[in-house]
């Protein structure tokens, strides 16, 4: 009673509430990027572009910086190997935007010789006392006599004043831990290892390994005290009927917030370690580290956070050979999740004690509240539950609706069939927002010139993908193996994966008057079939609708396009001809989903992209008034289930809503 008159008073007169934040600090950040042969061989797919999977790990995380404090961090950057002297790629005392176009892959490849990187600081001193040197290698010397080289290189570090963090990428089996462990002050070693036997390519998960850097050295986890703020908005309870869901076949995982699921609409990602945390995948790349409420646990079917009987844990299983098995959590570190055989309890440790993640069980600790947040986790109690809950950067709708939430500062679109709940800091299951997949991208607005919704022109000048129709839209394109240069995307032979994905049409079912143009030049290839563009983003996304070309000689297309009828579930599908194409001439898509039937053109343009010919595309009935299928991914440019495209994309556009959709059959 006395709890509970407490709390009352609390809420009418408001008191400060101690939240943990992540706070970023002023930091030196030094990085010794290993250039020898095994890290050359670890980072490039293709065999042909040299440490490309290096340089996107790069981009990420220097993009990642950038937008968490980009006037705070100094970047210094050096490449080593053994055949060349090391090259400086970062200029010291870069920020991380001037730091994104670094040199890498510019030395010579040779052996793995850590002390030939470390000797680049043996007369320097940090300009912060908040410092560290990310070594990352893909093997190590392998000598014992280089390995003694490192350990006077690394004494010498230390001495001036440095920190490291050593990342060993894994590039064949073996890795001379003993030397990591030297220079990483005798502290085990970061280990990235895709799991492959051989022909390893580890380099694909090293953004991950960085971006757990930031939240425990950069950007640490910091107890601060916040004035009273009014209570969040709350909406009513929803009361979900069980689900039952049968089972899912997800492709290879590559890292956080890199599989099929999360880029196609979902948004989410499980945790390696915890099941009561989560990744949230933002837009532009990259992730933050969510919490589920006290006693749930994350399932990734659904998306949201439920029960420990009703999902099994990947990484907390539970079954009757089990029985007394302990798991951390993630949120508390005094609370753990036992199994009783059938499905987790959530139990608590004894009043000054927390649960040590190694041990697996309950440990005294002379400071819980201190080490919980150095383990960016809380120390819980009763009282802490009935306190508002910091979401950090995430907020409510400032206009009060459940179909959106702030993310630092940027209104964002929760995904179908869910609503945004502030006190749980999280998704929740609803049908409140069932119906908000088109007011909220901006279509309902007739236009009367037929301008873009969404338009990429690759020009250098010009946003990778803007919206003409809505300046006001947020719009994120994701560029992978291909190349913008001339105003134009290039997409080479050969490539193992090239593909521009476009978020917007995440769960966009297209209504009638809808169309798409395509401007492109196919390379050279005879007789298969190429992508042009899809929403088979992977084999979860089943395509409703996209388009192909095939060169059948040298002078002649023929061009696909095919939509799902979603009344009826039929392909609604045409072949056209395209004869007289000359040598490096231009090709325009313009197709149109009608209010009954499915047409279009295809233009011969000449190099300066003048019309030359115009071939009508034949009619195809469908549903009157019927939309196109939807389904949970984006449209991918130049790739789905047929041939990855080759040759170049000048342009892509996608209309709706126009007063005359016709109009663009003259663009």
């Amino acid at each position: 009673m006395k709890l509970a008159l407490l709390l009352l008073l609390v809420g009418l007169t408001g008191s400060y509430a101690q939240v943990f934040q992540n706070i970023c600090k002023p930091t030196e950040i030094v990085f010794l990027l290993d250039h020898s042969e095994n890290a050359r061989k670890a980072s490039t797919l293709d065999g042909q572009t040299n440490f490309h999977l290096l340089k996107d790990a790069w981009v990420r995380y220097m993009q990642d910086l950038q937008r968490r404090a980009d006037h705070l961090f100094r970047i210094w950057a050096w490449a080593y190997s053994s055949r060349a002297i090391p090259k400086e790629l970062v200029t010291r005392s870069s920020s991380p935007s001037q730091s994104i176009n670094a040199l890498i892959g510019s030395l010579d490849s040779g052996g793995s010789w850590t002390y030939m990187g470390l000797n680049q600081l043996r007369n320097q001193r940090p300009s912060l006392p908040n410092n560290v040197v990310i070594i990352i290698s893909a093997q190590g010397s392998m000598n014992s006599a280089r390995r003694n080289l490192a350990q006077t290189a690394y004494n010498t570090l230390v001495a001036n004043g440095w920190n490291t963090y050593v990342i060993g990428v894994k590039s064949s089996p073996y890795i001379d831990n003993q030397e990591l462990t030297i220079v990483n002050g005798n502290r085990n070693p970061v280990i990235v290892d895709d799991g492959r036997p051989s022909n390893k390519k580890s380099y694909n998960r090293l953004y991950n390994a960085l971006s757990a850097i930031t939240n425990t050295i950069l950007c640490p986890r910091t107890l601060i005290t916040q004035p009273p703020t009014h209570p969040p908005v709350t909406f009513p309870p929803v009361t979900r009927p069980p689900v039952t869901r049968p089972p899912i076949t997800r492709p290879p995982r590559t890292g956080i917030c890199t599989d099929c699921r999360v880029e196609g609409g979902y948004g989410f990602d499980r945790h390696a370690s915890y099941c009561d945390l989560f990744y949230q995948c933002l837009p532009k790349g990259g992730y933050v580290v969510k919490q589920c409420a006290q006693s749930l646990i994350w399932d990734g079917g659904v998306g949201t956070c439920v029960r420990t009987k009703d999902f099994v844990c990947p990484v907390g299983p539970c079954n009757p050979q089990l029985i007394g098995t302990t798991y951390p959590s993630g949120v508390c570190c005094n609370m753990f999740f036992r199994c009783n055989g059938t499905n987790l309890e959530y139990k608590q440790c004894p009043k000054g004690q927390i649960f040590d993640d190694n041990s697996r069980q309950c440990i005294r600790s002379s400071n819980p509240i201190g080490d919980c947040a150095a383990k960016n986790a809380y120390y819980c109690n009763d009282r802490m539950w009935n306190e508002p809950i910091d979401c950090g950067a995430f907020k409510s709708d400032p206009l009060g609706s459940p179909c959106r939430y702030l993310h630092g500062g940027t209104l964002m679109n929760t995904a179908l069939g869910t609503m945004w709940d502030q006190n749980s800091c999280q998704l929740v299951a609803s049908d409140a927002c069932l119906d908000q997949e088109f007011s909220v991208r901006g279509l309902e607005t007739v236009s009367q010139s037929c301008s873009a919704h969404v338009l990429s022109t690759f020009d250098p000048n010009r946003p990778d993908v803007e919206s003409p129709r809505n300046p006001n839209l947020k719009l994120y394109v994701r560029l992978v193996g291909v190349i913008k240069a001339r105003g134009s995307l290039f997409f080479r032979p050969n490539l193992v994966e090239g593909f521009a994905y476009y978020y917007f049409f995440n769960n966009n079912a297209l209504r009638p008057n809808s169309a798409f143009r395509i401007v492109f030049q196919l390379g050279q290839s005879t007789n298969t079939e190429h992508d042009l563009f899809s929403n088979n983003y992977c084999p979860e996304c089943h395509e409703s609708y996209g388009a192909t070309v095939r060169r059948v000689s040298a002078s002649s297309y023929v061009i696909t396009t095919r939509f799902v009828d979603d009344a009826t579930n039929s392909i609604v599908e045409t072949r056209t001809q395209v004869d007289g194409i000359p040598n490096g001439g231009w090709v325009s898509l313009n197709v149109i989903w009608g209010a009954k039937d499915m047409y279009g053109v295809v233009k011969i343009l000449s190099n300066n992209k003048s019309v030359v010919r115009t071939i009508q595309i034949p009619r195809v009935a469908h549903t009157p008034q019927g939309s196109v299928r939807s389904n949970k991914c984006g449209i991918v440019l130049g790739a789905g289930p047929h041939s990855i495209f080759v040759g170049q994309i000048d342009e892509f556009a996608y209309y709706s809503t126009c007063k005359n959709i016709d109009d663009i059959l003259d663009m």
